[in-house]
């Protein structure tokens, strides 16, 4: 499977957060969560564009939230939905809808109940 090296660098990251797994499941890990970031990224173009308009021509805002984009942002939030459900359940996945921090959480709850959060771009 082939994973990416922001993958791999989600897992290092919910490694440090305290999240624990067999070292055999850790390339199925890193490939989930690159899948993660690369809809993650998505997600949140989808959401500028929502958030955002473009001036036109006497200096008043059009907005761009068309019903194709409603459309495609649910697809992706149901993609990472169903992603996260591949990950253990010490992780579970928060979805935000600005784009001025990060769309796509991942919290993990170690041992002790604390919960710690890793943020995806």
């Amino acid at each position: 499977m082939p994973t990416t090296t922001k993958g791999r660098t989600l897992l290092s990251e919910l490694y440090g957060a305290g999240f624990h797994c067999e070292w055999q499941q850790s390339a199925d890990y890193a490939y989930t969560l690159s899948l993660i970031a690369r809809h993650a990224k998505t997600y949140r173009n989808y959401s500028e564009i929502m958030c955002s308009g473009h001036p036109v021509y006497g200096g008043e805002w059009v907005n761009t939230h068309h019903e194709w984009l409603e459309a495609r942002e649910a697809q992706v939030e149901k993609r990472l939905l169903t992603l996260a459900q591949e990950l253990p359940n010490n992780v579970r996945m928060e979805l935000q809808g600005d784009p001025r921090g990060y769309l796509v959480r991942l919290i993990v709850t170690d041992e002790t109940g604390i919960e710690r959060t890793v943020g995806v771009d």
